[in-house]
């Protein structure tokens, strides 16, 4: 029977076992073993048989210096180069590398210097952490941090064709806020550099052709964001125009991520598009912000359940009612607009929760239309009828009223409002409400009333009929 400072630890497996390996103990402290002899009877003996022993301490326990001078020396889209200055010991060894609290890797040696994150996220923020590491496996456990964010592109997205003509195609386009200019290059060859609009019509163009057109995007700062194709043909001299587009082939390379949602909103029913990307991980809280003129939705927040990863959001103000809704919504119209996330599928309870949309209307409206503010509501089209959304008002102006409301899903919205009607009262009317019990009492008197004179008229001409004929009788 093994004892191990007083406190029984096992017994011995057999007759033959003559050891026993104390582990895990404390390095510097001392530990007593105590004995008992057993037989096969189960007689034990009562005598202590002891030893004591220390654990040693190791010759180096002391862990190294931190690094110095850590930071990023390089950003791209993708890509964080950091770099540091290690410690000068002799027993330095190596350098733990962890990302956004996760490790990564160990430095391949002491001289080396620097860590390149790669397979990033555009426009985000990344951390790293260090520790280090001497010969003997002494860890400096003091982090030593910093954070740096990779380069967000300028981004277009929705590359389309409408108004083709025989000679002439218009492309129309979304932009992301921090684009400044668009180059616009028709078969490889530069045609327009624009900027602060999202249209661009190339004219003189010969009919039946087609035209494969790119699109490059640059920051103020000149930073280049990836390029967007499409491939028009122009009307043939017998189809005449295109109208909207409808005679042209295309296909498209978009550098909006993967998230990127389309819409069968007519296009010229489309006032103007609004559109921001947000980078989606598991179990937070993601908001979309708009910030273009004529654009009543400010924001379109939700709880992110997955990691999705980049998800653009677009916005589609309206001239009309949508084409994709079959009734009007009851009320004042303010604006009619699509709210889109993701492709087609992916806003659903799978994904996301908790979705609100931030909306404002103008003060000017409002007073034209004699509406209240608190009768303001969003409605949405579920696919089959439109539902007014629970809506509260987060302030008011003489400029706008801030409106914030939860819906269920994304799809064509409408912003409303109820105004009392008040009837106006005619000479008619003037005298006092008709009962119900009215009419049918005055129905009931004109018939009994018929009825009586019509007996009246009975009983006079019976008299003069009997009076005459007595009459006559005393004649004869």
């Amino acid at each position: 029977m093994v004892y191990l400072n007083g406190a029984f630890v096992t017994n011995t497996s057999g007759s033959s076992v003559n050891y026993y390996n104390a582990t895990g103990l404390t390095e510097g402290l001392t530990y007593s073993i105590g004995l008992h002899t057993v037989d096969t009877s189960g007689n034990i003996n009562s005598t202590w048989v002891n030893d004591s022993a220390t654990t040693p301490i190791p010759s180096d326990i002391t862990p190294p210096a931190s690094v110095t001078d850590l930071g990023e020396t390089d950003v791209g889209p993708t890509w964080i180069n950091w770099t540091w200055t290690n410690p000068t010991a002799a027993d330095f060894s190596h350098v733990m590398v962890y990302l956004n609290g996760i490790f990564v890797t160990n430095t391949s040696g002491s001289s080396v210097n620097y860590y390149n994150a790669t397979g990033l996220t555009e426009g985000l923020t990344y951390s790293i952490g260090l520790h280090t590491v001497d010969t003997s496996g002494n860890i400096n456990s003091t982090w030593v941090n910093d954070s740096a964010t990779t380069v967000k592109l300028p981004k277009v997205f929705g590359l389309s064709g409408t108004n083709i003509t025989i000679s002439s195609i218009t492309l129309i386009w979304g932009a992301s806020s921090d684009t400044f200019r668009v180059e616009i290059f028709r078969d490889n060859i530069l045609i327009g550099d624009v900027r602060g609009v999202t249209t661009y019509v190339d004219s003189n163009l010969s009919s039946s052709t087609k035209y494969s057109y790119t699109l490059i995007p640059y920051t103020v700062n000149g930073l280049e964001g990836k390029a967007v194709s499409i491939s028009l043909t122009t009307a043939s001299p017998s189809s005449g125009s295109g109208g909207g587009g409808g005679s042209s082939t295309s296909k498209t390379s978009s550098g909006g991520g993967g998230g990127g949602a389309g819409s069968a909103e007519d296009f010229t029913n489309v006032v103007m598009k609004d559109v921001d990307t947000e980078y989606l991980a598991m179990n937070t809280n993601v908001t979309y912000e708009f910030t273009r003129e004529g654009n009543p939705i400010q924001s379109v927040s939700f709880y992110s359940l997955k990691n999705s990863g980049q998800i653009t959001s677009t916005i589609e103000v309206l001239h009309n009612r949508s084409k994709l809704v079959k009734s009007s919504p009851e009320g004042l119209i303010y604006k009619h607009v699509n709210i889109w996330v993701g492709k087609s599928g992916f806003a659903t309870a799978a994904n996301i929760k908790d979705a609100t949309v931030r909306f404002r209307v103008t003060g000017s409206w409002l007073e034209e239309m004699g509406v209240n503010p608190a009768d303001v509501r969003l409605q949405r089209y579920n696919g089959n009828a439109w539902e007014v959304l629970p809506t509260t008002m987060e302030s008011n102006t003489t400029s706008y009223a801030i409106f914030e409301s939860r819906t269920p899903g994304f799809s064509p919205f409408a912003i409303t409002a109820e105004k009392a009607v008040v009837a106006s009262v005619d000479d008619e009317t003037a005298e006092g409400p008709i009962m119900p019990g009215d009419v049918g009492v005055e129905e009931t008197q004109s018939e009994r009333s018929g009825i009586w004179t019509f007996m009246l008229a009975i009983l006079i001409i019976g008299t003069l009929a009997v009076g005459y004929a007595y009459l006559k009788k005393r004649q004869n």
